[in-house]
């Protein structure tokens, strides 16, 4: 009778993943063939293949006769949950960001302030006040887990007011007022350009503009690069006090009245006096028009020299007073 040769036994493996199994493949020879197969040391069966999880393993072998061996294997993980979320970035307050995330996850957990959804892969985060916030996103992938962080800083946002529109007479020079929260440079552009604007790098500059100009500031926190746009706009009226200092009111249609202005689009109000060489006043007038035909209480003057003193206010507030000889001729 021949001896049967021992019972011997190998075994390879196939690694587990996020969401399938290993299995562990056996190879029995020797002794009585038959075999049977356990990994729990209780239930033998007769498929030499075991689908499992990643692990460490002992693997009973039996053959015909009740003989056993033991193997050992271990079936490794292929880890294939991938997760990435967005770099690091500084917004401005008042603004949100979406939580862009790459990831081969089926679920998505989030913690973090201002979230408007905390299970999906891309939230939009929208925090209430400037700071330094933290973001985690944990994916999950079958058996696997994951977390990535991103952090968003918020700056304080930039509030400007360029200042309101104006007007003024040709010549006349602007203060500019505007105001600023949350800014670190300034930039003032015109349109036209104006060369007389005195800088274009601070806040408040000052303009002579020629003609009717829009002055734009762009304000930037440059820390968080978080930046405002405002305008106003200068008016320029043109100068238009000429005050006359003679005039025929004959009743012949040319120069009949004193004229004291081209137009009254730069003013706001006309008052007028008139003397004589006694001193006695001959006319007055709080809202001159260039009306006046040399009359005085319905009668006509005596061709004569006076003397007027006109106070104009112009559309800009300011006030001018010019004090004249007034010549009539018949």
């Amino acid at each position: 009778m021949t001896e049967p040769t021992a019972l011997a036994a190998t075994s390879v493996s196939t690694n587990a993943t996020c969401t399938q199994l290993g299995d562990i493949e056996v190879t029995a020879n020797g002794a009585t063939p038959g075999y049977t197969y356990s990994i729990d040391g209780t239930t033998f069966q007769n498929s030499n293949v075991f689908n499992v999880n990643n692990g460490s393993y002992s693997i009973i072998v039996q053959d015909a006769n009740g003989c056993r061996t033991n193997i050992q294997q271990v079936v490794n993980l292929t880890n294939d949950l991938t997760l990435q979320t967005r770099t690091d970035t500084t917004i401005c307050l008042g603004a949100s960001i979406v939580l862009n995330t790459s990831s081969t996850a089926n679920g998505y957990s989030w913690t973090g302030q201002g979230l408007d959804n905390n299970s999906i892969a891309n939230p939009t985060a929208a925090p209430a006040t400037p700071g330094v916030y933290t973001y985690q996103v944990t994916g999950t992938l079958g058996q696997c887990t994951a977390t990535d962080d991103v952090v968003i800083t918020v700056e304080q946002s930039v509030v400007i007011e360029a200042g309101q529109d104006v007007s003024i007479i040709k010549g006349e020079t602007v203060q500019f007022n505007a105001t600023a929260t949350g800014a670190d440079t300034y930039t003032w552009t015109s349109n036209p350009n104006d060369p007389s604007l005195t800088a274009t790098n601070i806040l408040n500059p000052a303009a002579t503009p020629d003609v009717t100009t829009t002055y734009t500031l762009v304000a930037v926190n440059n820390q968080g690069g978080c930046r405002a746009t405002d305008q106003f706009t200068i008016t320029v009226i043109p100068y238009c006090i000429k005050v006359n200092n003679a005039f025929t009111p004959n009743g012949d249609g040319i120069n009949d009245f004193w004229l004291c202005y081209d137009s009254y689009d730069c003013l706001k109000n006309v008052s007028v006096n008139v003397f004589n060489r006694y001193g006695s006043k001959v006319f007055e007038s709080k809202d001159y028009r260039n009306n006046w035909d040399g009359r005085y209480k319905g009668k006509s003057l005596p061709d004569a020299t006076y003397y007027a003193v006109i106070e104009f206010t112009l559309v800009s507030g300011k006030k001018v007073t010019v004090k004249t000889d007034l010549t009539i001729l018949r």
